[in-house]
């Protein structure tokens, strides 16, 4: 594992680090590593070997990529142009993450059949989301991220996609509610609405109701509401019917929880940090609470009379 950090006021402890803010081409020690398998470029311009899709490890499994803050906007420049690039990447990779990169042209990523992780950084940043329509031909891919994105440009190439973890955060409702709400029908149409496991929609700033994903996302573990302030309404009555495992309504004006959930027997994690009705007087507390309880048969949890902003339900 080796992580070249071009941050002089970043420290991070991995079995090798360099430190450095540009490498035109990569060290000769690195050269002599072919077994490598995880590489960091953390805010560096990315090294000469990267640009020329010449990378010398033939066993790389994980990637990540942060360019530096300022020079990571000019998607134009020529060091970028290995980002339009089939043949830049190993054939090895599994794992791939471009941090808060803006605007990747994905080219790069079509070859790559082992595929299973790709964090995609921020889009909508210099020129509009482009997404390819080859997508869904990433038939290893399991888990994706984005950032600044909407699910009504990624739904019909992700709906085919075995996916078990799904993230989009941070961005503005440019479309009507219901025709947000509706991109999730189509991304659960497919393969992707038996096989989600997680799900993550954070911080969209004008979105007022919580998708349906009861009947959406039927073996969903893990839902992800954090940060959609508006949310008050739209939680299905039967979401205690889904397995979930962690429940986060953290910074919603979710004032109770449906019913169903009293009779939960896989919830563990239930985060209310912040709630506007839930957490009470705690909602400025700078801290977790952890309570540890057996069920949610309490009445009064379900109809919000606790101020817990943070529940373990061990």
């Amino acid at each position: 594992i080796l992580t070249i950090d071009g941050d002089a006021h970043q420290l991070t402890a991995t079995r090798g680090h360099l430190r450095r803010d540009r490498y035109d081409e990569f060290p000769v020690v690195l050269w002599h590593t072919r077994r490598l398998r995880s590489l960091s470029l953390y805010w560096i311009v990315p090294p000469s070997p990267l640009i020329r899709g010449d990378l010398p490890f033939d066993h790389l499994v994980e990637l990540s990529i942060d360019y530096p803050l300022g020079e990571e906007k000019n998607y134009t420049d020529v060091w970028r142009a290995w980002e339009s690039d089939p043949n830049a990447l190993p054939r090895t990779l599994e794992v791939l993450n471009f941090g808060h990169t803006p605007d990747v042209s994905l080219e790069c990523i079509r070859l790559l059949p082992r595929l299973r992780e790709l964090r995609l950084g921020q889009r909508n940043q210099k020129r509009p989301d482009i997404v390819p329509g080859w997508f869904h031909e990433l038939r290893s891919l399991r888990r994706f991220e984005v950032h600044i994105a909407k699910p009504t440009d990624w739904a019909a190439q992700l709906c085919d996609l075995s996916l078990e973890a799904v993230s989009f955060s941070s961005d503005y409702l440019e479309e009507a509610e219901d025709q947000f709400l509706a991109s999730l029908n189509v991304m659960a149409n497919g393969a992707l609405g038996s096989s989600l496991r997680k799900f993550k929609l954070e911080n969209y700033q004008d979105l007022t109701r919580a998708p349906d994903v009861v009947s959406l996302f039927p073996n969903l573990q893990h839902l992800d509401l954090r940060g959609n302030f508006l949310i008050e309404t739209g939680l299905p009555e039967e979401l205690g019917q889904l397995p979930l495992v962690v429940l986060d309504l953290s910074y919603t004006k979710v004032r109770t929880l449906p019913a169903s959930l009293r009779g939960t027997k896989t919830l563990k994690l239930l985060y209310l940090l912040s709630t506007a009705w839930l957490s009470g007087p705690l909602e400025n507390w700078e801290g977790d609470i952890v309570l540890q309880a057996g069920s949610l048969a309490d009445p009064a949890i379900v109809q919000g009379g606790l101020p817990y902003m943070y529940l373990s339900l061990a």
